[in-house]
């Protein structure tokens, strides 16, 4: 077998040589440039200023959670006041918190940045307190330096959340029978009649310790309102107005749901509707007494919020002498109209709709009036 040679011209190869370098120091630059921008820091904070967030801190861990955790999420908390002051004691600087709850101090006269700085936290919103305070969560004097960003801040409202043994436990209790229906004038249909009327429709109880653990006996359990008070109820929900002498003092609300076989209530000698809502002003005691103080009630349906009617014979909603309840007029009704639920939170009554499947809110500070 013959072997040939080719020859390779120097040129040729010096050429080869220069692009495969060319090309090895793009590859290095390329990989510089990746390297570099996988580890860049973080933006700066604005110098001369101070920036930070206040919010609601739902979780109660210190930390602003965007995302939620076991369901919940933290909110921006408007109308803080965050103040500066210098080494002198002297406010070089104010801002007030937005609606996303940032806020941006410009210090004034300026100083250098990592000048040190007292920054106070106050003006908080009715209701609020300083929340968890650990590694994650400064209090609301923090000591921090010009041009420093993330100065956050969290609060919270106790009443947002269950205070052990004095937070009471509700239970809407049903009964057949109406409260504004003559049974007769036999003694039998008197014990019928007062019986039904007497009878509990919302019981409280409370907690025996800090796990929430109730005893079952009837002894334990409160009668706040009757059923000839409120008549068929579903709706429950507390508003705490926090501690009073010897105890804690709480709004409940009740609303009227249409159930078959089941009347509504009577408040201040008026009958109230299917969209009746009730609220109950209840103190418990240390020593665990429940005390209700006050009743009153009104009709939801109130110019553009109407919530249904519905007619019912109230003689079909008998139950004594044998007389078979029918309580007709309600059975294609039932989950149409008049009140779904409702839900209490930050001065707002929530109220579903099933007549127009929409969520009215109410101010409960204007109790009686109409939708917010």
């Amino acid at each position: 077998m013959t072997r040939s040679r080719v020859s390779v011209p120097a040129v040729t190869t010096r050429r080869r040589i220069r692009r495969a370098l060319a090309t090895l120091a793009a590859t290095v630059v390329l990989s510089s440039a990746i390297v570099v921008a996988s580890v860049a820091p973080p933006a700066a904070a604005l110098s001369g200023h101070v920036q930070g967030t206040v919010f609601r801190d739902f979780i109660q861990n210190g930390v602003y959670d965007s995302t939620p955790v076991n369901g919940v999420t933290d909110a921006p908390l408007a109308g803080v006041t965050v103040t500066a002051y210098n080494g002198a004691g002297t406010a070089v600087g104010s801002a007030v918190t937005t609606a996303a709850g940032i806020y941006d101090i410009t210090i004034a006269p300026a100083l250098p940045d990592g000048t040190p700085l007292r920054i106070e936290f106050t003006g908080y919103p009715a209701g609020f307190v300083d929340s968890f305070n650990g590694t994650a969560n400064a209090t609301s004097v923090q000591f921090r330096t010009v041009g420093a960003t993330g100065v956050d801040f969290a609060l919270h409202k106790t009443t947002d959340y269950s205070r052990g043994t004095s937070t009471p436990l509700l239970t809407a209790i049903q009964v057949n029978g109406s409260p504004d229906l003559d049974y007769g004038s036999t003694a039998a249909a008197n014990a019928m009649e007062t019986a039904i009327r007497t009878s509990t429709a919302i019981s409280v109880v409370l907690p025996t310790n800090a796990t929430r653990t109730v005893t079952v006996p009837s002894t334990v359990a409160s009668s706040i309102a009757t059923f000839g008070e409120v008549g068929a109820i579903w709706g429950l929900t507390v508003e705490s107005l926090g501690p009073v002498a010897g105890g804690e003092r709480f709004y409940v609300y009740a609303s009227a749901v249409l159930r078959r076989h089941s009347g509504t209530g009577e408040t201040a000698s008026a009958l109230r509707g299917i969209d009746g809502l009730y609220r109950l002003d209840v103190t418990v005691a240390s020593n665990g007494t429940v005390t209700r103080n006050a009743l009153v009630g009104y009709d939801l349906t109130s110019g553009s919020s109407n919530y249904g009617t519905v007619t019912r014979d109230l003689t079909d909603l008998q139950t004594a002498g044998g007389v078979q309840s029918l309580d007709s007029a309600a059975y294609p009704e039932v989950g149409k109209v008049g009140i779904g639920g409702i839900q209490y939170h930050d001065g707002k009554l929530y109220v579903v709709n099933l007549n127009d499947r929409d969520i009215w809110v109410y101010d409960v500070a204007g109790f009686g009036a109409g939708p917010a």
